[in-house]
């Protein structure tokens, strides 16, 4: 594999400490079950080092079982469903009506290596992995390797039964000299000097390494300031002269899909792909090898992507339109559960970017995506939460009714926090929140403990109480985010929680909810939900009454919903009338004074507001109406009677 960071040209290059760790286990004669969560900052190199410990592994004959998180969906049911496939892959399936065996009945002799990257998409099911999945693996001849970009919560380490078998590996940049031995492997050996200087220029930060590298080796030249472009951002230009002129359509496709192979490409881009390009391709820096073909770095395809929806914004919803086509034929005409998931969480990625646009009064999805992604809580976020909580009780439910949401937090907050994810602004202080728990025993005894009345409406279509192993269904609990927050409204950060959590809607799920706000149901009859009347009546309201609303696609229907989906979205960027110029009111004040040539600062001064405020407002009209200078935005708007 070659993936941005360590490997070049076949070699793994540095990362002793961690290479030493899988050395002295796989010399170890008991091989005891070890555990090791592998965290660090984007482009360190996490994905790289999982494929050396796979190479390694496979090299001593061991079981090696490659997940990844983007292509999981979050149940039990479908965890185990991949991880049986994993297994049956690299084993050649033999294990019949026991796939799990060779995890449940490791040896010394008879090892498994089970690497999961990306692990942060399947927080959800953190609880379940360490109480329940875990403790049945054999303990021995397990090594399980976890890769993550923000931190892992401490239950891993604290776990009474399992805690003493984790061990955190933070990656770091590069030393100096594995910086210098990166750049002789990748043919920098004639220039000490430069090399030398690489470190300085870098930081060591592997993948800024490697497409510094790059750019000298297609004859650009080394500066303090190129360097320097680099490791603050990657530019979707310069990304796109590295690839050149004849790879950038592929290019283009790895922006939409997560992963595709060389005929995928072939089939989405509409033209032939020579294994030659194919390869050439998989060469670059920012490219990297997936078990299903090759794909973009995360931090490269969210500028590629971001581009091309600026510079072809119609190429780029041909090329999801031929995704979707494809990708729905091949969930139709495949009948492995596994492969099957993994195409419906490809579908949802695609749909997650493009979304119609909804009712706004609730939730509001056009907003540019806020950076980060929902994060577990931390024990000292408890009394922020618990405010947002406050806030969102206020204008939702009753008084009495508040206490139990209260209770309820508390029950989950401190014994199923995989259920809340958090969302944070730049400081890392909680701005939003969104809670959805997975319904079996365990979660249900604890929410039947603080009397919550969402939990007997769900107990009128369901065993709330069945087996964790076999959970498919969520509750979505509330989503409550700040109101005053400078940059975005309240429906901008529910939207995008609400968004977070849409991989949730696969194949094999169902996600249960209580509402009472009008605009939000009429949000989520928008997504596809269904609607039928409360049974208790314990969750109305004086100002309105419950409803239950669901959507199930547990046994099949997951395809059809996807692509009406995914036409309605069509239809909606062919019709001018629902293209996004919907501006608030405030914008149009701030529109209007820049068309009289008003400067940020005295905007903010005849609205009685912040700069900084008026550089958002400023921020989210060019989005709106798709342009990048003031005048354009102008001119947009008066084509469209925006000023009046």
């Amino acid at each position: 594999m070659n993936m941005p960071g360590a490997e070049v040209m076949g070699r793994f290059v540095g990362r002793a400490r961690e290479k030493a760790l899988l050395e002295k286990w796989l010399d170890h004669a008991e091989a005891p079950l070890t555990m090791l969560g592998i965290t660090g900052i984007g482009g360190v190199g996490k994905s790289t080092l999982l494929s050396e410990y796979m190479r390694a592994g496979s090299e001593r004959g061991l079981l090696c079982l490659w997940l990844d998180g983007r292509h999981l969906l979050p149940s039990p049911l479908a965890f185990m469903e991949q991880l049986s496939a994993a297994v049956a892959l690299e084993a050649g399936g033999g294990y019949g009506s026991a796939p799990l065996e060779p995890l449940f009945k490791a040896t010394p002799k008879r090892r498994v290596l089970v690497c999961l990257d990306n692990y942060e998409d399947m927080r959800m099911l953190e609880r379940w992995l360490i109480d329940a999945l875990i403790p049945k693996f054999s303990r021995q001849g397990i090594l399980l390797v976890l890769a993550s970009r923000p931190a892992f919560s401490m239950d891993w380490s604290t776990h009474p039964q399992l805690g003493a078998s984790f061990r955190l590996i933070e990656l770091e940049n590069f030393n100096r000299m594995e910086t210098e031995s990166y750049s002789a492997v990748r043919g920098q050996r004639d220039d000490s000097r430069q090399n030398a200087g690489l470190y300085e220029l870098t930081g060591g930060h592997p993948l800024t390494l490697a497409l510094t590298l790059e750019t000298l080796e297609r004859g650009g030249v080394l500066s303090a300031q190129g360097a320097f472009q680099i490791a603050r951002q990657f530019t979707a230009r310069m990304l796109q002269e590295l690839a050149g002129s004849g790879l950038l359509p592929l290019v283009d496709v790895l922006s939409v899909l997560s992963s595709a192979n060389q005929e995928e490409l072939a089939h989405i881009s509409g033209r032939a792909v020579s294994r030659e390009e194919y390869e050439t391709l998989a060469g670059l820096s920012f490219i990297q090898q997936t078990p299903d073909g090759i794909g973009l770095h995360d931090s490269a395809r969210l500028h590629l992507l971001r581009d091309l929806k600026l510079r072809e914004p119609s190429r780029l919803h041909e090329l999801r339109d031929r995704a979707m086509g494809m990708l729905y034929n091949r969930l139709q005409q495949n009948g492995n559960r596994a492969i099957r998931m993994r195409i419906a969480s490809q579908m949802l990625h695609i749909c997650r970017e493009a979304l119609p646009l909804l009712n706004r009064q609730y939730a509001d999805i056009s907003a540019e995506p806020i950076a980060g992604n929902l994060d577990l809580p931390r024990r000292d976020d408890c009394r922020m939460l618990q405010e947002l909580l406050r806030q969102w009780c206020e204008y939702s439910v009753e008084a009495e009714q508040a206490l139990k949401y209260q209770r309820m937090f508390e029950e989950v907050f401190a014994n199923s926090p995989e259920s809340i994810a958090v969302l944070r602004d730049r400081a890392g202080e909680p701005i939003g929140m969104i809670i959805m728990t997975l319904l079996h025993r365990e979660t249900s005894i604890l929410l039947a403990r603080s009397e919550f009345d969402e939990l007997e409406e769900c107990e009128a279509v369901m065993d709330v109480y069945g087996s964790p192993d076999k959970a498919d269904t969520y509750l979505a609990v509330l989503v409550a985010a700040r109101g005053d927050h400078p940059s975005y409204t309240r429906e901008e950060l529910v939207g995008h929680m609400i968004l977070d959590r849409m991989s949730l809607l696969g194949e094999g799920i169902r996600v249960l909810l209580v509402a009472t706000n009008q605009h939000l149901k009429a949000f989520l009859l928008g997504l596809g939900f269904q609607a039928s009347p409360a049974v208790t009546g314990k969750c109305d309201t004086s100002f309105a009454r419950s409803e239950l609303l669901s959507i199930d696609h547990r046994t099949g229907g997951f395809g059809v919903w996807m692509m009406n989906f995914w036409r309605n979205a069509h239809s909606a960027a062919e019709d001018p009338a629902d293209l996004p110029y919907e501006l608030t009111e405030r914008e149009k004040e701030v529109l209007r004074l820049m068309s009289e040539g008003a400067s940020n600062k005295e905007i903010a001064a005849s609205l009685t507001v912040t700069s900084e405020t008026v550089k958002s407002h400023v921020r989210n009209i060019f989005r709106k109406l798709d342009v990048d200078r003031r005048m354009k935005a102008v001119a947009v708007a008066e084509k469209l009677n925006l000023l009046k």
